[in-house]
């Protein structure tokens, strides 16, 4: 197993775990905001919106179709406390 961590920008960093054993990729993307009111009550909105569809996927049937098109990938949004922040967090597995 191969992890990487490596600085990609002010206060942002990229970690890779590469390993052979698997063939399924799993993305995690996490922000980590202030905890206010605007930044809580903005994350859990976009949250919702994102898991309840978009532009070219408008329902979450039109979601689950294309999803289980690619092979059974899975797609999450959550946000919720992280310690003294608040985090929005995308989650993405696939083949």
């Amino acid at each position: 197993m191969n992890i990487e961590v490596k600085k990609i920008g002010n206060g942002k960093t990229l970690g890779v775990i590469g390993t052979d054993k698997f063939k399924f990729n799993y993305l995690s993307l996490n922000f980590l905001l202030p905890k206010t009111e605007e930044n809580i009550a903005s994350a859990v909105i976009l949250a919702r919106v994102l898991a309840r569809g978009s532009e070219m996927y408008p329902d979450i049937k039109s979601i689950n179709k294309k999803l289980g098109m690619l092979y059974g990938a899975n797609l999450s949004f959550t946000a919720g406390d992280y310690a003294d922040k608040f985090s929005l967090k995308i989650c993405a597995g696939f083949l």
